[in-house]
Formats: structure tokens, C-alpha cells, sequence
């Protein structure tokens, strides 16, 4: 399944034919999401997918039965995401950097701020160490992606440490230390790192920010990610400012955070200037390795710093697009005036 998954992935023309099987899903979709059909026909979705390739997600995902055929154009779609980085020579598959979260860590350790080890190049007994030095710590499936595979694990007894390890030998996992993060951060759901997706685009040096978006954790889960329950709102990438509400996978809107109570609007991200930066760099770096110029980095910030969480590729564009405006014009121009389109 994993290779069927990713041989389609790669092909942009699939999102063609995504739209004759969209009939029998319209009306289901509509239900779930609570969308009246007076506000919404099938013909309309027909309409905005022949303008922009849109699949049936990202027609309700960015509401577009609410804009103008104006609007409808701006926004980046996978279909044409799938063309673009196919001339900058990037990937499809939907994995970190370089294949793996393990190779990542490799490469750009340095950009981590955390310890971590892979369990398959550790003994047992540096497994153990590693798990009573921390106490707490996470546990990531390598090629796992959507929040998947992500456990927060907290040491008890050595025995059962001893289990973990052979059961996480055999999935090929890494082990993480847990980041703290800033106090701020913190405020809207401490039981999860509250991280934000910032996307970059670097061709020659040149680093240019397409989005960002600013992701908590809802309830007990150890990810913010939306499929997961999270909630995400769109962040100014100039000031770092937060300027949407947020917005659940269920296009839900929250002025607050569930649990905590806490404003999305018009937070202001600390350590934004830092984040930047760190950003910048590793962008520069990835284009100089060869390991892609379009990416979706994942950052934690700390309380005098910031650090990536992870960087990837094929990075989905609801979060850089949900409740903001749409990308495409950003990313078409930046391709010509690179003499890339």
C-alpha cells in the first residue's frame, strides 16, 4: 500500500481524474462539515475545479463555495504544487528532507536543540540510559507522516523499557528528548508542543516565506497536527503576529483555544525574529545539500530560542492557506522571476 501510495503521489495527472469519483462524496461531505446546500452545488465545484485543479478537500478546505472566481485563482492546489516542484527538480514523496526522520536528524542535528538516538544503532543499555537521563521522551516512527506514529512515552520500570526497545527496534524508531517549550507557547495547551509550520521557498540562495501557521494541540494528544484534533491559525510572516481565528480539520472556527481559553488572534509569536532566522539558514542549507528547495519546516520555540521540529516535502497547503489568502500568485511569480516558468 505504502508503494502504490507513493508511485501516485508522485504523479501530478492523478489529481485529474480525482473529481469523477467526487459526485458520491459531494453530498457526504456537505453533512459532515455542516454546509447548507443552498450555500453550495456540485456545478460550482465542477467550476473551481477546472479553474484551479482543486480536489474536494481543498474545495471545502479553503471554502471556496464562499468566493469569487478572483479568489478561486489565487489559491495553490496540490495538482499545480505537483507541476511547480517538479521544475525546481524537487521530490513528491511525502516524507521528511532527506527519506526518513532519522536521516534528518543526521543531517541538520545541529538545528534540533534536543538530544535524540536511533534505536537500531543503540544498545540496549544506551537505550535505557538515554530513557532514565530524560524521563520523558518521544517516540517517531521514521517515515510516518500527518502526526502518525508519534508517541510521548514516560519511563517507568526497566523492564518494560527493555520491551520498548525490542518492539522499537523492529519499526526502525528514534528516540527524542522532549522539547521544552516557551512559557507562551505553552499557555494554550501544555500537554502538547505547540509548534508552527513556516514554508519556504529557496532557489539560489534566495530564501522567500510562502506562509505560516501556528499549531496547538487539542485534549490529551502528544501532536497539534489538524487530523489529530489540533487547531491551527495563520500567522503574519513578517511580525510573527497570529491574524485568524482557529480552525479545526472540521473547518470549526475557535476565538480561543478549547481548554485553555486562550485568544488565537492577534497572539504574538516570541522569538519570531529567531525563528526566522533559523528558518532562512536550514533553507539554504536543504537547497545546497540537494534535498529541496519547497519546504514545509515544523519549529518549536524555546524559551531564548528556536528549533525545527522537522522539514518536509511534500507539504500539505491547508495550514500556509486555511482562513488566509491563497499562494499561488506568490509561488508563480517567484518561479518567473527565476526564469523557472
Amino acid at each position: 500500500m505504502n508503494k502504490l501510495y507513493h508511485f501516485f503521489s508522485e504523479k501530478a495527472f492523478i489529481y485529474r481524474f480525482t473529481v469523477i469519483a467526487d459526485y458520491f462524496r459531494f453530498r457526504k461531505a456537505m453533512k459532515a462539515r455542516n454546509i447548507p446546500d443552498a450555500r453550495i452545488s456540485y456545478l460550482h465545484y465542477l467550476r473551481a475545479f477546472c479553474m484551479i485543479r482543486c480536489t474536494l478537500g481543498e474545495y471545502m478546505d479553503y471554502e471556496l463555495f464562499n468566493k469569487a472566481d478572483s479568489e478561486i485563482r489565487t489559491y495553490l492546489t496540490m495538482y499545480n504544487k505537483h507541476r511547480y516542484i517538479s521544475a525546481l527538480g524537487d521530490r513528491h514523496a511525502a516524507l521528511t528532507i532527506t527519506g526518513s526522520k532519522s536521516t534528518f536528524n543526521r543531517k541538520y542535528g545541529d538545528c534540533l536543540g534536543r538530544e535524540w538516538l536511533c534505536v537500531n544503532e543503540s544498545t540496549q543499555d544506551a537505550f535505557i540510559a538515554f530513557l532514565q537521563k530524560h524521563q520523558q521522551v518521544i517516540f517517531k516512527r521514521p517515515d510516518a507522516f500527518q502526526g502518525n506514529g508519534i508517541e510521548r512515552y514516560t519511563y517507568t520500570t526497566e523492564n518494560e523499557a527493555k520491551q520498548r526497545y525490542s518492539a522499537l527496534q523492529q519499526e526502525n524508531a528514534i528516540v527524542e528528548e522532549v522539547i521544552v517549550q516557551h512559557e507562551k507557547m505553552a499557555a494554550f495547551n501544555p500537554q502538547t508542543v505547540n509548534t508552527l509550520r513556516v514554508s519556504t521557498l529557496c532557489i539560489h540562495g534566495n530564501v522567500h516565506f510562502l506562509g505560516a501557521c501556528f499549531k496547538t494541540g487539542n485534549g490529551n494528544s502528544s501532536v497539534d497536527n489538524l487530523v489529530k484534533g489540533g487547531v491551527g491559525c495563520g500567522v503574519d510572516c513578517e511580525s510573527g503576529t497570529v491574524i485568524t481565528d482557529g480552525f479545526a480539520h472540521d473547518l470549526h472556527t475557535h476565538t480561543t483555544h478549547p481548554l485553555s481559553g486562550c485568544a488565537f488572534k492577534g497572539f504574538c509569536i516570541p522569538n519570531w525574529d529567531k525563528v526566522r532566522k533559523l528558518v532562512s539558514d536550514t533553507a539554504i542549507r536543504c537547497e545546497e545539500n540537494g534535498d529541496g528547495h519547497f519546504i514545509g519546516w515544523d519549529v518549536a520555540v524555546t524559551a531564548d530560542a528556536a528549533v525545527i521540529v522537522e522539514g518536509n516535502w511534500n507539504q500539505g497547503l491547508t495550514l500556509i492557506q486555511c482562513r488566509q489568502n491563497g499562494k499561488a500568485d506568490i509561488f508563480e511569480n517567484i518561479l518567473k522571476k527565476e526564469g523557472l516558468l
